[in-house]
């Protein structure tokens, strides 16, 4: 991109033909970062924020704080919603895999106090009445609108990265999703034998320490060794679904282990 009318013509194409433009910039001297600038300010948003607005609010906590005479502080950047000071609010899933109800406090943006927060902005936000310990990184920080539950097992779309090995099922993989990490076991594979080096499979995944927040849409990446790959997420099992009964009994099971191991 050399002109303002290339600027202007990657903008228009951007999403249509999946154009990746690209930008020559200088760090020393700056040159080039006016036509960045311009192309940042007139290409179409990705997302239609006003309407984000009216969801319920959903945050993932990337950190946690104990600020003295504050109390415990999480950030995260808000995808969703609105959080004003004295909402209510879920966080979870806790070492019960489960949700607990907290109130802010305050909230803070740019390092300033603000009155209420709005989707796209990296926030810090205080809680009342719960322990640093409580919270940690991955966890959700959601309105009871979204109904959040904590997810053992989920089925996604994956598509294997062009170097990645055949990955076979039972095969343990680290999946990182928003701000969560864990391993997770490759429990089902449909279509196995074309499931290969560039190929893309709908697949059912486990998650093997404890349960996870996500949603239908999710977008995630795994890897290990020499495999790995991009997914997203199209549907979230039931802790009762009928289907695979034997899973949720191993799923039961190994909750129970893991709390032991906690302790």
């Amino acid at each position: 991109i050399e002109s303002e009318e290339s600027v202007a013509e990657a903008a228009r194409l951007f999403y249509s033909d999946g154009l990746a433009p690209i930008f020559q910039i200088s760090n020393v001297t700056g040159d080039g970062l006016d036509l960045l600038r311009n192309f940042l300010s007139i290409v179409n948003p990705v997302k239609d924020w006003k309407a984000e607005r009216e969801k319920g609010a959903l945050l993932y906590i990337d950190d946690t704080f104990s600020v003295p005479d504050v109390g415990t502080v999480v950030s995260g950047t808000l995808l969703q919603g609105k959080i004003e000071p004295a909402d209510t609010l879920l966080l979870g899933p806790n070492q019960e895999n489960n949700f607990t109800s907290v109130t802010v406090s305050s909230i803070h943006a740019n390092r300033l106090p603000v009155q209420i927060a709005y989707p796209g902005q990296s926030i810090c936000v205080a809680l009342a009445n719960i322990d640093r310990s409580e919270c940690k990184k991955g966890q959700a920080l959601a309105s009871e609108r979204l109904r959040p539950a904590a997810v053992w097992e989920f089925e996604a779309s994956v598509c294997l990265l062009s170097e990645s090995s055949v990955v076979p099922q039972k095969y343990e993989t680290v999946v990182h999703c928003g701000c969560s990490k864990q391993t997770a076991i490759l429990l089902e594979v449909q279509d196995e034998e074309s499931f290969g080096n560039g190929a893309a499979a709908r697949v059912r995944f486990k998650y093997k320490y404890h349960a996870e927040f996500l949603q239908p849409g999710d977008r995630f990446v795994f890897r290990e060794g020499s495999s790995g790959g991009v997914g997203t997420v199209l549907k979230i099992i039931e802790p009762n679904s009928v289907d695979f009964p034997s899973l949720i009994l191993d799923t039961a099971e190994e909750a129970a282990v893991c709390s032991k191991s906690a302790q």
